[in-house]
């Protein structure tokens, strides 16, 4: 059909041209100083909290583990079997509490739903290791892997007994002062789904321990001694503080190799000696995918040039940290050349208008007062001032250089354009996210410029930029105006 009206040769020309478009964009793209190049990348930090996460679950999630996991396939099947199946019987067992059904029901519906938190990098840390050592970690986490079973397995057991475990939860629930609630059952593709459940089960330990401890519902197989519970409590205090603080919108890429070097510091068994053993055990696989994009870090100035540029930090960071001292004055010239390069000599006009704001003697009359001997060609750039002045102990630096920019008109620009840089792609999907919500399918008409105003509005609002009070004084002022320009 295609053939008979021509509409082939004109399809193939088109997708040609689109071709050859696409490819002159790229070159122009790649000329460009801001190009894509590595030197100019940075990575999304929550990613790699959530893959490091992941390396430390590893070896006590059995889907995880995979053809590791051999050792534990009997218990798996032994617990499987053991989860009540719906009785016929119990059917006509009266529900009345209709109410707290469908609470929990939609509770458990988004406690069990997947969600995908970007892709894994391949690497498998687990596989990494000597076979010896591998074999050993497999052995020593084994304790770990038996208690987060138990609290699954319990999770289903209670989801699918709907007449006898699931009523009698709720009434524990209810007799302890517990809003009733499913155990949240966690998921491969998403890793925090697992602290979820274990700090659930924290939450709700006493109801835990009632419910499996009552014989006739046949799950004390899942019950937990003390020592398990601690293991629970152990691993419910990693990630979750990291993760929460990259998830604002204000961290700034300078941030990322400090946490990275506190995550080390914290995935070292040697200084963590008060955890259990089965977690030091697994802190090295998370400490090795951590460390391995700690030293990509090295790929991307951007990182060291952000760091050297917020006024908490400055090169003494470094010098703290113990860092070699050629990779202290690498991370200086690149601050250096890149200052030098796009804003010491460039758009000079910006230090003119600010020396225009300051009010100028008359031309015909001498300044006694200025009696000092210094000249124009040894007065330090603004670079060599920063550096030159200690370190300050500031919580927002792009506050701080936003109050500096008179001070350092140029190198202001700088510091800005590089600490604005999000450490993450958090802000960014979110803003996607909103998106897909404002433009719903009733809205389709929307303009570019209402979607942007919507998204400014909004995050303002959030940000407490802008009150509701002022946004409606703004909304009725525009009304009153139309109302009164159509009766003139």
């Amino acid at each position: 059909m295609l053939e008979r009206f021509g509409l082939q040769e004109k399809i193939l020309a088109m997708n040609a041209d689109n071709a050859s478009s696409n490819d002159t964009q790229t070159r122009k793209l790649a000329k460009m100083d801001n190009s894509f190049e590595e030197v100019n990348r940075v990575r999304c930090f929550n990613h790699t909290l959530q893959l490091s996460a992941k390396a430390l679950l590893q070896p006590f999630n059995n889907t995880l583990l995979g053809r590791h996991a051999d050792g534990d396939a009997e218990l798996l099947e032994t617990m499987e079997d053991d989860v009540p199946s719906l009785s016929p019987v119990d059917d006509t067992e009266d529900d009345s509490d209709d109410e707290d059904d469908d609470e929990t029901g939609a509770d458990a519906e988004a406690d069990i739903e997947v969600i995908i938190e970007g892709e894994d990098d391949g690497i498998d840390e687990l596989d990494a290791l000597p076979t010896a050592d591998r074999e050993k970690l497999v052995a020593d986490t084994a304790e770990v892997r038996t208690t987060i079973t138990k609290i699954r397995q319990l999770s289903f057991a209670i989801i699918h007994s709907t007449t006898i475990a699931l009523p009698a939860w709720r009434r524990m629930c209810k007799d302890l002062d517990l809003k009733p609630r499913l155990i949240p059952h966690d998921v491969v593709t998403r890793w925090n789904s697992t602290y979820d459940m274990l700090k659930f089960a924290l939450d709700y330990r006493t109801a835990i321990d009632k419910i499996t401890a009552e014989k006739n519902l046949k799950m004390r197989k899942y019950e937990l001694d003390d020592d398990e519970w601690e293991i629970i409590s152990d691993l419910v205090a990693r990630y979750k503080e990291a993760t929460l603080f990259f998830l604002q919108d204000t961290a700034n890429i300078a941030a990322v190799i400090p946490a990275m070097d506190k995550l080390d510091l914290g995935l070292n068994p040697a200084t963590q000696k008060h955890y259990h053993p089965a977690i030091r055990a697994a802190m090295k696989l998370a400490r090795n995918k951590m460390d391995r994009y700690w030293n990509m870090t090295d790929l991307s100035s951007t990182y060291r040039i952000a760091m050297v540029l917020h006024p908490g930090l400055k090169l003494q960071y470094f010098r703290n940290h113990h860092w070699e001292d050629e990779w202290i004055e690498t991370a200086e010239n690149l601050v250096r050349e890149e200052y030098a390069h796009h804003y010491e000599h460039e758009n000079d006009a910006v230090e003119s208008e600010i020396n225009d704001a300051v009010p100028q003697t008359a031309d015909n009359t001498f300044d006694f007062g200025d009696i000092s001997v210094g000249n124009e060609a040894e007065r330090i750039s603004e670079l060599e001032e920063y550096l030159r002045s200690p370190v300050e102990k500031v919580k927002d630096p792009v506050q701080w250089w936003f109050s500096k920019r008179h001070v350092y008109p140029k190198l202001s620009r700088m510091a800005l354009d590089y600490l604005s840089i999000p450490a993450t792609s958090t802000a960014v999907e979110r803003v996607f996210s909103q998106g897909r919500q404002l433009l719903h399918f009733t809205r389709n008409r929307l303009s570019p410029y209402s979607i942007r105003a919507y998204l400014c509005l909004g995050s303002w609002s959030r940000h407490n930029i802008i009150s509701f009070e002022q946004f409606l004084n703004a909304a009725t002022e525009k009304k009153c105006k139309r109302s009164e320009s159509k009766e003139i």
